[in-house]
């Protein structure tokens, strides 16, 4: 998937590793995997702070710094060239159901990463800063 992206007088063409995509969703599956495909990954449980942690670690490795706030929420943020600006942010959540699937909530924070991921190889910043979100307790459920 190819997007033309605004970033100054020139349009920048940045391109999705969806191979890249693929294999971050499936070793994230890793962290509360149940069954073939099934997913068991409640908010703050052991699962959950597993994949909180890679999500951090991947973040930080690609130039963001991590938040937390007062219930746990994470924001990501990669600054942008233009300080005091808004942020663009995207995001979902990390939880799932006690029975959830491998796609639910994951694939709006990995397809966040995803796109820290090809700026960075772009060598090319954003004016604003964009900052990728994981909600805590989506989902509504706790161990």
């Amino acid at each position: 998937m190819t997007a033309v992206l605004q970033a100054t007088d020139v349009p920048l063409r940045l391109s999705v590793d969806a191979d890249r995509l693929w294999a971050d969703l499936l070793a994230t599956a890793r962290f509360g995997a149940h069954g073939e495909t099934g997913m068991h990954r409640l908010a703050l449980g052991s699962a959950d702070e597993e994949v909180r942690r890679w999500f951090e670690a991947e973040c930080r490795a690609l130039g963001c710094t991590v938040e937390v706030d007062r219930i746990g929420n994470m924001f990501a943020t990669l600054p942008g060239s233009e300080p005091g600006l808004a942020a663009i942010a995207v995001g979902s959540h990390l939880d799932t159901q006690p029975a959830g699937g491998r796609f639910d909530g994951i694939l709006g924070i990995l397809a966040g990463v995803e796109i820290l991921r090809v700026l960075k190889a772009s060598g090319r910043a954003l004016r604003h800063p964009f900052t990728v979100v994981n909600w805590t307790n989506e989902e509504g459920q706790t161990p």
